[in-house]
């Protein structure tokens, strides 16, 4: 496990363009564009109790475009060592087409701070950012949106789940993980015998970022954490993944779940996938073959088209195999057995 006081060298994560990072996101095809962001508008803030979130809202680009018909609000919880500059144009213009999009820096990170006496222990820290999303949800007059988390994130959307579900309508959970000790903590584990540095660019890097989704994130507004975040940040999820995680918790989940994995993801694998799949009732599974950690990056189009069929739909979903992913328990548990 990597010990926390050395977590000081995980701000190179932020530059990190080693190859093997690149190797986890090895079949990305997106090609850097010269992309206006004037679309995600300004940067807003909201109190939620000792939080002071740094959020941004914004909808569909065609402005003549008529307001019915438009999907319920969705709101996005980034990953690990990230702010919400670190979501794509692309992936939030596609995701904005038809909808409202919330985007907002985790509690403790970049411009949301937190009040010394209200910062909460590593223990709790997944429960904290979760109370601090539904807090956000009614300070700014959402009701009910849906909500997607990416690997940090995705903890965070399933914590919403478990514990303010009524906050919420669907829950996308991508690359994610229900902790405890049965859950993988190969990037963490791969790291531990060597410089951090060296370790986390070896492992594919916790935000693996190879130069092309890096050029993209480049007309992003700057917004980076500090070093004693990403800290705070690496102490929790090694808190997270003692004991039982939220795994005993899941089956008190309604919400509709989706759980998104990609078969080279090596950050939060799939194995990871069959507790929260056999945990939530109801809730259906989708991989993503030949991609990684950065999957929702890598296909955009297909991805966007999954969390649109899936936030449309009126009563089950059922999404069908296509050249892009496949679906179903078989799969995860098929993959879980290969990575034993």
């Amino acid at each position: 496990m990597i010990a926390v006081d050395e977590a000081s060298s995980l701000a190179s994560l932020v530059t990190s363009t080693d190859d093997p990072a690149a190797r986890d996101c090895k079949n990305y095809r997106a090609v850097a564009q010269n992309l206006n962001v004037r679309f995600l508008g300004p940067e807003r803030s909201a109190a939620v109790g000792p939080v002071y979130v740094a959020y941004r809202r914004f909808g569909p680009l065609d402005l003549l475009a008529p307001l019915t018909g438009l999907q319920r609000p969705l709101v996005l919880v980034i990953g690990i060592g990230c702010t919400m500059s670190d979501w794509t144009p692309r992936l939030l213009r596609a995701l904005a087409a038809d909808r409202e999009v919330i985007i907002f820096d985790n509690a403790g990170i970049g411009a949301s701070t937190i009040a010394s006496d209200g910062i909460p222990a590593a223990a709790d820290y997944f429960r904290f950012q979760a109370q601090t999303v539904a807090g956000l949800i009614a300070a700014i007059g959402l009701s009910q949106p849906d909500i997607l988390g990416w690997s940090l994130g995705a903890k965070v959307a399933l914590h919403v789940a478990v514990y303010h579900g009524d906050a919420v309508r669907k829950v996308i959970s991508a690359a994610g993980s229900a902790g405890g000790t049965g859950s993988s903590t190969a990037v963490i584990d791969a790291v531990s015998h060597m410089s951090v540095a060296a370790r986390l660019g070896r492992a594919g890097a916790l935000l693996e970022r190879p130069n092309n989704i890096r050029a993209e994130k480049a007309v992003m507004p700057v917004d980076v954490p500090e070093v004693s975040e990403i800290r705070a940040q690496v102490a929790a999820e090694v808190e997270y993944h003692k004991g039982d995680g939220i795994v005993p918790l899941l089956p008190r989940v309604t919400n509709p779940t989706l759980v998104v994995t990609a078969s080279e993801d090596i950050t939060n694998p799939p194995s990871n996938q069959g507790p929260i799949v056999a945990g939530i009732p109801g809730s259906v599974l989708v991989t993503f073959p030949g991609c990684g950690h950065l999957a929702l990056f890598q296909e955009v189009d297909t991805f966007v088209g999954l969390v649109n069929n899936f936030t449309a739909a009126a009563g089950a979903f059922t999404p069908q195999p296509d050249q892009f992913y496949t679906c179903g328990a078989d799969d995860v548990m098929l993959q879980t057995r290969n990575l034993r």
